[in-house]
């Protein structure tokens, strides 16, 4: 069962993090392909999560979490919330058609902040990954609310 256009609009979103430096944003910026493709790694460790995608996988998994980095650069950058809020609304109802279950976003979410921590120096993965503990707990809220 999804969520209602109006229960959508209006679940309380987590606390939003403080801004982050702009020493944080750009050193994000300069490793966003390696964090992406180590979380891909991390995922395909995962091949009861993975296999519906059979040898496209790695793609696959790719190009999903390109739109994560993809999102939370611009929550970064601008401290802005709605598009992450968005990504997860839209992908609630739609990866479920792919294949991809709440639970399997939530677990990347989680695989993601570790591919944050090990790509950033800890000060800016402790910034960035307050911006991916909110991606989190938001999908959790979905998840929660869909139940």
């Amino acid at each position: 069962t999804s969520l209602s256009r109006k229960s959508e609009k209006f679940m309380e979103q987590p606390q939003k993090p403080p801004p982050v430096s702009q020493e944080t944003v750009s050193a994000f910026r300069a490793a966003a392909e390696a964090i992406t493709r180590n979380a891909v790694e991390r995922a395909l460790t995962y091949p009861e999560e993975v296999a519906q995608h059979g040898e496209d996988a790695p793609d696959l998994l790719y190009q999903g979490l390109l739109f994560v980095t993809k999102g939370l650069e611009t929550a970064l950058a601008f401290h802005t919330f709605d598009l992450l809020a968005d990504q997860l609304r839209w992908g609630l109802d739609r990866l479920q058609h792919h294949g991809v279950t709440p639970h399997h976003v939530l677990h990347r979410l989680q695989l993601y902040r570790d591919a944050v921590t090990a790509q950033l120096p800890a000060e800016q993965a402790h910034e960035v990954n307050a911006y991916v503990q909110w991606m989190i707990d938001y999908q959790r809220r979905l998840m929660s609310a869909q139940s």
